[in-house]
């Protein structure tokens, strides 16, 4: 045998076995061969419980290409993602924290901006754009307990009172009626002064003076 041989049996080896097969043992209790793993004689992906490139490429996404990366509780979507349309609609709502961008308006239910800047003026801005004529008759003193029965409620509405006094016919004196009810009112024209007072929301009563005629009442809006 030569002197660097490895014997069959017994002995001791000093240095490196190379071997490219198995080594193989005789009555112990190991498997009967051990694989000896070198860089001619590498593992397959198998046997050392990975997977082949072609495994993964079929299992998983290529990290940071644009779609998703998997944790071991979430996903995370990097890039865009497609959807069908008509499932998304179905099945999610927005959450509604957020202002979406353009302009939107729910058909048939709303104005836009335009639209409404266009069809109405603002509250609170001291002027009237509609009148409703609610009493109308005959000139009639405001005095002595005269009654003017409307046909809709004044009170905490703007009125005008369309009138003639001396000297100053047809003309028309704006008042706000109390929201209260049995409020008296003095109005001050250029012939003397009436008190009025609305003893129903619809009904004004002269008690005192006589300073012109009725002869219409408006409601503004």
């Amino acid at each position: 045998m030569a002197k660097s041989a490895y014997p069959k049996s017994g002995g001791v080896v000093n240095g490196n076995v190379d071997a490219t097969g198995y080594v193989s043992g005789k009555g112990v209790y190991e498997v009967p061969g051990i694989r000896v793993y070198s860089a001619v004689n590498k593992p397959s992906p198998g046997e050392i419980g990975a997977y082949t490139t072609g495994e993964c490429d079929g299992r998983f996404q290529l990290k940071g290409s644009g779609l998703l990366s998997i944790d071991s509780d979430n996903a995370r979507f990097n890039g865009h993602v497609l959807a069908w349309l008509d499932e998304v609609d179905r099945k999610y709502q927005p959450r509604g924290n957020y202002q979406p961008a353009g302009n939107y308006a729910v058909r048939g239910e709303c104005y836009t901006k335009l639209d409404s800047d266009n069809r109405y003026v603002q509250r609170n801005q001291n002027y009237f754009t509609n009148s409703i004529r609610v009493w109308s008759g005959v000139p009639v003193w405001a005095e002595d307990g005269a009654r003017f029965a409307c046909s809709k409620p004044l009170n905490g509405r703007t009125v005008a009172l369309r009138h003639d006094a001396p000297n100053h016919n047809d003309i028309y004196h704006i008042v706000i009626f109390p929201p209260t009810l049995g409020m008296r009112m003095h109005i001050n024209t250029s012939a003397g002064y009436t008190v009025l007072v609305l003893v129903d929301a619809d009904t004004i009563v002269a008690l005192d003076g006589g300073g012109f005629k009725m002869r219409e009442i408006y409601v503004l809006s």
